[in-house]
């Protein structure tokens, strides 16, 4: 009897973009996604605010940008105001102060414009493939208790 074959990491780097983001858009493993795995697993925070600095901060338009602010300030993730009672003027001061928020700008894009949407999958997917790889692995060949 012969083994299937897993995927390993150099037949990952022959997938096309819209390989990538087919998979990431149509696969799950025990009903997660490859982005809701990530989420449950234990991880450095880095990727979506990696994906913030690098792409998204050069891709929102000024308009984006104010509904994102404001989106942030509205549902509580964000005061209005720094520490000493200065009002913030833009999603750039906010995150200045907060980085941690940067997180949240990456994260939501797909909330301000659908078309980021397969920009953060195929990010993430080549993210995981230089610093998860492990991780991307485990989840394509489906291994139990591998993420």
């Amino acid at each position: 009897m012969q083994s299937e074959s897993k995927t390993k990491l150099d037949d990952l780097k022959l997938w096309s973009d819209q390989e990538i983001v087919t998979f990431v858009q149509d696969s799950t493993r025990n009903g997660e996604t490859l982005i809701s795995a990530w989420n449950e697993t234990p991880h450095p925070e880095t990727m979506f605010i990696d994906f913030y600095d690098e792409v998204m901060s050069k891709l929102y338009t000024d308009e984006e940008k104010e509904v994102l602010f404001k989106m942030m300030i509205d549902d509580g993730r964000a005061e209005p105001c720094d520490e000493e009672g200065h009002e913030y003027s833009d999603l750039d001061a906010l995150l200045e102060d907060h980085e941690h928020l940067c997180e949240d700008a990456a994260e939501d894009c797909d909330e301000i414009n659908p078309k980021y949407k397969p920009v953060l999958q195929l990010y993430m997917f080549k993210w995981l493939m230089k610093y998860g790889d492990e991780f991307l692995l485990a989840y394509i060949n489906d291994e139990p208790g591998g993420w």
